[in-house]
């Protein structure tokens, strides 16, 4: 019995790091979470790999070599690190450095925002496309003169605001 809540709990916590860790969604998820995802999603095969060449020396007996390959991936990691710091110092200080997909971003953003709004408009404000005038009577068309089309806001029969 609680195998399969175990596992049913591991499920979730992959899915809830799957979709809110790396496919975070917000304003900037065109810049940040690109690097995230290589960051995060490749962890596993490094794991895996480094497992491997753990069980290959142990059966083998290879420790000296081991040794020697260690101290050289280790100078290895530390030049890819001072070239991944450098080139994560822009991430860090929020300088945009792609143009073509902020102005995307900012595309997607007002169209999205039209479709919402017109969603809001039709759902909750009811509004009819209706041209017409407000009042239901008819209006005379007096003598030929010169003056303005109308002297007042039209009549209002009824106003409803539904929030």
């Amino acid at each position: 019995m609680v195998l399969p809540v175990v596992g049913q709990r591991l499920v979730e916590l992959a899915v809830l790091f799957l979709r809110d860790i790396v496919g975070v969604a917000r304003p900037d998820r065109l810049r940040l979470v690109q690097f995230l995802v290589l960051g995060v999603l490749h962890l596993h095969r490094l794991l895996l790999l480094v497992l491997l060449v753990f069980i290959i020396l142990s059966v083998l007996q290879l420790w000296l070599i081991v040794l020697l390959v260690l101290l050289l991936l280790l100078f290895l990691l530390v030049i890819l690190g001072l070239v991944v710091a450098h080139l994560l110092l822009a991430l860090l200080l929020h300088q945009q450095l792609d143009r073509i997909a902020d102005e995307l971003r900012v595309l997607v953003d007002d169209l999205l925002d039209l479709a919402l709004l017109q969603v809001l408009q039709l759902v909750l404000l009811d509004v009819q496309h209706n041209l017409g005038s407000a009042a239901k009577r008819l209006s005379a068309i007096g003598a030929h003169g010169e003056r303005t089309s109308g002297r007042r806001l039209p009549h209002v029969l009824l106003v409803v605001v539904v929030l």
